[in-house]
């Protein structure tokens, strides 16, 4: 009979055990997940800023080739 009660015993450590790492996993994915998304941000800002100075250095070279001769 102990037999059983060691065995019962062992499957709910497991149980436990088993849920423990699953809510850990489950906040650490959500972490992860908030960590890309802040990523992503500051990754589409930068992008933004090299597209515009891209745009500003295509108008000054524009600018500089339509000036006349000599100046």
């Amino acid at each position: 009979m102990t037999y059983y009660w060691v065995s019962a015993g062992l499957v709910v450590v497991s149980l436990v055990v088993l849920v423990l790492v699953a809510a850990r996993l489950r906040r650490a994915l959500r972490q992860f997940s908030t960590l890309r998304s802040a990523t992503q941000a500051v990754l589409d800002s930068e992008l933004g800023l090299l597209r515009a100075r891209r745009a500003a250095l295509a108008v000054a070279a524009r600018r500089r080739s339509e000036e006349p001769e000599g100046h």
